[in-house]
């Protein structure tokens, strides 16, 4: 997702752009519910809720673009989210957040039992406090990969696909080539988006330290044959329910950083992530399980991601680390790269991969 969203904005600023990918099983992406939701996922304030909220107003611009572009069809769902409390702690934390960012320009209402009652009718009476986020909406992301590719096919993109790096061609610190198992492709620029897998692709062809790791998630999808029953995505502490236009109620999803690159989907799990979505709203229970999924995503360690050129190379960049935001700041992201590689103009500070090697 990342970088062909990179690709799109690089050849439209007339960049002839060759990706390499190799489809490794597990790509977050696939796995994605598709939530654009700053303002629940930012733990708190600072430059990961600015970039969120930067890429969440850039996102209707983004995905008009390539559905033009691509020829094919795109749009962003849903009548927003609401972010509950399930507990007194949680209240009290929730309220907080919200008269914290009252100066956002995001639009939120906090709502009581009976406005919960009226917004959303089969939510959990367990369930006394939430606040809606209008704006707060989501995308499918596997439609939204398919149009990427196809838009960067139609600028002129080269697309390499089921092909692994194997290696550099570089003249001291900077790159000419990369070596695929099928060709050598050259490059004045080059960028590693490589997901989970980002730490190992970065210490193999630059010698560069990366601490990405893979964070997996395991998702289940129920499937709704009649009339919708939720209005919102409903997001909790840990579980958010994703009511998608095509009937699925995608729920999420879990947090696995001992999983490594494991992804596969276990039973228990699963079980699991339906009994939490039931407990939100029961009248889930007896929905059929259309589907279930996982996916690594690519951690950072302090939950930023890693954006702008490698140290001690001239022309290779970072756009990796995401974690579970991928699918939202891949607009910013794009932005932000293109800016760095084509007018010299360096993300902001707390995402440059430089940080992990002062600590160092």
């Amino acid at each position: 997702m990342i970088g062909l969203s990179l690709t799109v904005r690089l050849a439209q600023r007339g960049v002839r752009v060759a990706v390499v990918d190799n489809h490794l099983p597990g790509q977050a992406t696939h796995a994605a519910a598709g939530m654009l939701a700053p303002l629940s996922e930012a733990s708190g304030d600072g430059p990961i809720l600015e970039l969120g909220l930067a890429s969440l107003e850039a996102y209707p611009d983004f995905v008009e673009q390539v559905a033009v572009i691509s020829k094919l069809p795109l749009r962003i769902e849903g009548n927003g989210l609401l972010r509950i409390a399930q507990s007194d702690d949680e209240a009290k934390h929730l309220k907080a957040a919200f008269h914290r960012r009252s100066h956002l320009s995001l639009p939120q209402e906090l709502l009581t039992a009976e406005d919960l009652r009226e917004a959303e009718p089969l939510l959990s009476p367990a369930i006394a406090l939430a606040v809606r986020s209008p704006a707060e909406r989501h995308i499918q992301p596997r439609l939204l990969l398919a149009a990427l590719w196809k838009a960067a096919e139609n600028l002129g993109a080269e697309i390499f696909a089921s092909e692994a790096v194997t290696s550099i061609l570089h003249n001291g610190a900077r790159i000419q080539a990369v070596q695929t198992e099928c060709r050598t492709v050259p490059c004045g620029q080059c960028v590693l988006c490589g997901g989970a897998w980002s730490a190992a692709a970065a210490a193999m062809l630059t010698g560069t330290t990366l601490p990405v790791t893979p964070l997996k998630g395991q998702i289940a999808v129920l499937e709704l044959t009649g009339s919708p029953l939720l209005r919102h995505t409903i997001y909790a502490h840990s579980r958010y329910l994703v009511p998608r236009d095509n009937g699925e109620i995608v729920i999420g999803a879990t947090e696995e950083p001992e999983a490594g690159f494991d992804a596969a989907t276990h039973p228990y799990t699963i079980s699991r992530l339906r009994l939490d979505a039931e407990a939100l709203v029961p009248a889930l229970s007896g929905l059929p399980l259309s589907s279930a999924w996982s996916g690594l995503r690519p951690a950072s360690p302090d939950g930023l991601p890693i954006l702008g050129r490698l140290p001690h190379w001239d022309n290779a960049h970072a756009a990796t680390g995401h974690g579970r935001n991928g699918i939202l700041l891949a607009p910013q992201t794009a932005d932000l790269l293109t800016a760095c590689i084509l007018d010299g103009q360096d993300p902001p500070q707390a995402f440059s991969p430089q940080r992990f090697e002062a600590r160092s």
